[in-house]
Order: C-alpha cells, then structure tokens, then sequence
C-alpha cells in the first residue's frame, strides 16, 4: 500500500495492547466462552465479568490490574464502554491486552495465525486513520502490506 496507514481496529470491543505485566500485576484471565466470577487461567471469566472485577478492584488498587483476553471473537450485546473506573487508581493501572499473534508473509498479506484471516484496510483506505480489521483473504490491494 502506498503511504503509511495509521492503524484503527475497528471491533466490537476495544482491545488495548500494552507491555507485559510486571510481576506484582493482578491477572484476570477472559474468554470468548468464559463464565463465572473466577476470571482465572484455569476458570476464564467472560469479558463483562472482567471489567465488573476490576471496577469492584479499581478504588483500592495496590497493584496494577491486567486483563488477559484469549483469542476468539468476543460477541457483545451491547459495545463494551470503558470509562476511569477501568483504568486504575492509587498509581497503578488497569489495561487489557491480547495474544494476537500474526504471519507477515513475503507476497504482502499479513494474517492472523489463529483465525488466518487477513489483515484488510477497511474500504481500501490508504490515509492515516484508515481502520483495519480481519478479512477473509482475496488478494486485493486492500490486503498487501510492505515491510518498512
């Protein structure tokens, strides 16, 4: 694609991305299929579950909070809104982050390793701005990437 295209996920749910949690971090643990009120890497909680969690957590944070999504497709009744009361307190933060992990092949798509889907500009858009999500791979110009 010509020019640089400032990602936009464009999903029912937003996922942040953010570095691996320190050690003294709270993980609650969240799956497409999740239940209960465990939230743990044995017992995944659903995503709502979560942020129920850590607003319950969040005004006596002494540590930070991470979410662990799982793969999968998240489907919500309703778009998830985060507000302050899921980003922490005290100094410490509450964040989400995922496991995506994605095969950047030679001939331009990019795809995710446990969907295989390609990473497709929404609209053929090539602005900043420009929303991606996945997308069944065709081969369009919409789904070649150059490394840089």
């Amino acid at each position: 694609m010509n020019g640089v295209v400032t990602a936009t996920l464009a999903a029912t749910a937003a996922v942040l991305v953010a570095p691996p949690a320190s050690a003294a971090a709270t993980t609650l643990y969240v799956s497409p299929s999740g239940t209960g009120t465990t939230c743990s890497d044995t017992k995944p909680c659903a995503l709502t579950q979560a942020q129920a969690a850590v607003r319950s957590l969040n005004d006596a944070m002494s540590d930070d909070i991470v979410v662990q999504l799982a793969d999968g497709v998240y489907r919500l009744p309703a778009p998830l809104r985060l507000t302050a009361d899921d980003s922490g307190s005290n100094g410490h933060t509450g964040r989400a982050q995922a496991n995506q992990r994605w095969n950047v092949n030679a001939d331009g798509p990019i795809t995710g390793v446990q969907s295989g889907l390609c990473l497709d500009a929404s609209g053929s858009g090539t602005a900043n701005g420009t929303k991606v999500h996945l997308w069944s791979c065709h081969g369009g110009t919409n789904q070649q990437w150059i490394r840089r």
